[in-house]
């Protein structure tokens, strides 16, 4: 069976940023105190920069593992990775 054959789309870096900040704006804005305005937008800032990160990380771990792992590779293919890692 040919290992590589079960890895999704790898969506580009300008995908996973437009997605990251989507999922980051909907950040919620709700708040129970009243706070000066700057405050308010500082922290709302904070908490979308915290999401955009936790949606990056998360979606490049999932990429990540959904490659195969090099020793469940045939013995071939680990010998053309490690000469390739080793060339550079």
């Amino acid at each position: 069976m040919q290992p590589f054959a079960n890895i999704p789309p790898i969506p580009s870096s300008k995908e996973i940023m437009d997605a990251a900040v989507s999922y980051a704006w909907r950040a919620g804005t709700k708040s129970t105190k009243k706070i000066k305005a700057i405050v308010k937008a500082r922290s709302l800032e904070a908490l979308r920069i915290d999401r955009a990160g936790e949606y990056v990380r998360r979606r490049l771990r999932e990429i990540a593992y959904s490659f195969p792992r090099i020793d469940e590779l045939h013995p071939f293919l680990q010998g053309v990775s490690r000469c390739t890692s080793r060339c550079r």
